[in-house]
């Protein structure tokens, strides 16, 4: 990803991060998120783990039909 080996590693071992990510880790888990990935539409539908793309296609027909568009 473009990330220097040695820095990238020094950063992981200072720990320096650490309370950011679990202050952000409390935050989706009190909004309910529990699977990785977790998608969300257009804010008001979600999908959690991994899926089908025939998941998706009805995802977004879903979505298209709520807000009255002609598919």
């Amino acid at each position: 990803a473009g990330l220097d080996p040695g820095r990238a590693q020094a950063r992981l071992d200072s720990r320096e991060d650490w309370p950011a990510l679990e202050s952000l880790g409390r935050e989706v888990r009190a909004a309910g998120f529990s699977g990785v990935p977790f998608f969300i539409l257009d804010r008001r539908l979600s999908l959690a783990g991994a899926q089908e793309p025939a998941v998706f296609a009805a995802a977004f027909e879903r979505l298209a039909a709520a807000a009255g568009a002609v598919a």
